[in-house]
């Protein structure tokens, strides 16, 4: 089984690092703005994008409906230190909303989760 490939959104680079060390058993690219986000998604696919929501220049959320417009199926796991206004159970384009700061166990459960959801969901989708 090929490695989860995963986009990690933060205009933070010390959490972007910790992300990566967190899941360097996968495939992971990282970037610190949403522009470049949506430029790396024309160049190569991922199996899930973890994303900040408050980020300087476009947000999250607007990363997030590109992503819904271009890839509806791909889950999307937002990280925030605020107050997450569109919760995953009234958005069905965000798996999950987790609040920062997390622990490697919390998030590596939800990204993983996610994950598993997408690939039920899809091998539903295929029968």
């Amino acid at each position: 089984m090929s490695r989860p490939r995963l986009l990690f959104v933060d205009d933070e680079p010390d959490i972007l690092e910790l992300l990566a060390l967190m899941f360097a058993d996968c495939e992971t690219r990282a970037t610190l703005n949403v522009e470049s986000a949506i430029g790396i998604l024309g160049e190569q696919c991922f199996d899930l994008i973890v994303s900040d929501i408050k980020m300087p220049g476009a947000s999250g959320l607007t990363l997030l409906d590109f992503i819904k417009t271009v890839w509806p199926a791909l889950p999307v796991v937002i990280i925030t230190g605020h107050y997450c206004a569109r919760p995953a159970a009234e958005n069905p384009g965000i798996y999950r909303c987790v609040r920062k700061p997390f622990t490697k166990q919390i998030i590596r459960d939800e990204v993983f989760a996610a994950l598993a959801a997408a690939t039920s969901a899809k091998a539903a989708g295929t029968r």
